[in-house]
Protein backbone atom coordinates (compact mmCIF):
# COMPACT_ATOMS: atom_id res chain seq x y z
CA UNK A 1 0.00 0.00 0.00
CA UNK A 2 1.52 3.04 -0.99
CA UNK A 3 2.13 5.71 1.34
CA UNK A 4 0.75 9.64 1.26
CA UNK A 5 1.85 12.53 2.16
CA UNK A 6 -0.18 14.64 4.17
CA UNK A 7 0.89 18.12 3.11
CA UNK A 8 0.71 20.81 6.28
CA UNK A 9 2.05 24.36 5.51
CA UNK A 10 5.34 23.46 7.00
CA UNK A 11 5.83 20.25 5.26
CA UNK A 12 5.44 22.06 1.52
CA UNK A 13 8.26 24.64 2.99
CA UNK A 14 10.02 22.10 3.80
CA UNK A 15 9.79 20.44 0.39
CA UNK A 16 10.71 23.75 -1.47
CA UNK A 17 13.84 23.91 0.93
CA UNK A 18 14.67 20.81 -0.42
CA UNK A 19 13.87 21.00 -4.21
CA UNK A 20 15.90 24.32 -4.03
CA UNK A 21 18.92 22.18 -2.49
CA UNK A 22 18.36 19.47 -4.77
CA UNK A 23 17.66 20.56 -7.83
CA UNK A 24 20.24 24.25 -6.83
CA UNK A 25 16.97 26.31 -7.78
CA UNK A 26 13.70 27.95 -6.99
CA UNK A 27 11.13 25.91 -7.88
CA UNK A 28 8.58 27.63 -10.48
CA UNK A 29 5.55 27.18 -10.79
CA UNK A 30 5.07 24.70 -13.09
CA UNK A 31 7.35 22.45 -11.11
CA UNK A 32 4.44 21.93 -8.50
CA UNK A 33 3.10 18.65 -10.24
CA UNK A 34 2.44 15.29 -8.53
CA UNK A 35 5.29 13.77 -10.11
CA UNK A 36 7.64 16.82 -9.64
CA UNK A 37 10.66 16.49 -7.43
CA UNK A 38 8.80 16.20 -4.56
CA UNK A 39 6.79 18.71 -4.49
CA UNK A 40 3.08 18.74 -4.07
CA UNK A 41 0.11 19.09 -7.01
CA UNK A 42 -0.86 22.61 -7.82
CA UNK A 43 -3.98 22.52 -6.07
CA UNK A 44 -2.96 21.29 -3.28
CA UNK A 45 0.18 24.25 -2.81
CA UNK A 46 -2.60 26.77 -3.75
CA UNK A 47 -4.79 25.45 -0.74
CA UNK A 48 -2.16 26.65 1.75
CA UNK A 49 -0.55 29.39 0.06
CA UNK A 50 -1.80 32.07 -2.55
CA UNK A 51 -0.74 33.43 -3.86
CA UNK A 52 1.71 30.49 -4.56
CA UNK A 53 5.32 32.55 -4.13
CA UNK A 54 4.66 33.43 -0.36
CA UNK A 55 5.09 29.50 0.29
CA UNK A 56 8.50 30.13 -1.05
CA UNK A 57 9.24 33.38 0.21
CA UNK A 58 8.08 31.64 3.40
CA UNK A 59 10.82 29.33 2.76
CA UNK A 60 13.75 31.82 3.04
CA UNK A 61 13.85 31.79 -0.90
CA UNK A 62 12.90 34.53 -3.41
CA UNK A 63 10.62 33.18 -6.32
CA UNK A 64 12.23 33.25 -9.60
CA UNK A 65 10.91 35.82 -11.91
CA UNK A 66 7.76 35.36 -13.94
CA UNK A 67 8.13 34.45 -18.01
CA UNK A 68 6.75 36.53 -20.08
CA UNK A 69 3.72 34.43 -21.73
CA UNK A 70 4.03 32.75 -24.55
CA UNK A 71 3.76 34.65 -27.75
CA UNK A 72 3.40 32.54 -31.36
CA UNK A 73 3.83 36.22 -33.33
CA UNK A 74 6.95 36.66 -31.84
CA UNK A 75 9.14 34.06 -33.77
CA UNK A 76 7.92 35.43 -37.18
CA UNK A 77 9.00 39.53 -35.73
CA UNK A 78 12.68 38.21 -34.94
CA UNK A 79 13.85 37.63 -39.01
CA UNK A 80 12.71 41.11 -40.01
CA UNK A 81 14.73 42.43 -37.08
CA UNK A 82 17.40 40.58 -38.27
CA UNK A 83 17.28 41.42 -41.68
CA UNK A 84 17.28 45.10 -40.58
CA UNK A 85 20.36 44.71 -38.63
CA UNK A 86 22.17 43.00 -41.63
CA UNK A 87 20.99 45.91 -43.88
CA UNK A 88 22.57 48.62 -41.13
CA UNK A 89 25.94 46.85 -40.82
CA UNK A 90 26.79 46.64 -44.76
Amino acid sequence: MARTTVWTPERILEAIQAFAETYGRVPEYADFDASAGGLPSRTTLEKHWHPWEDAVRAAGLLPAPRRPPYTPRMPRLVPPLLRSRHRDST
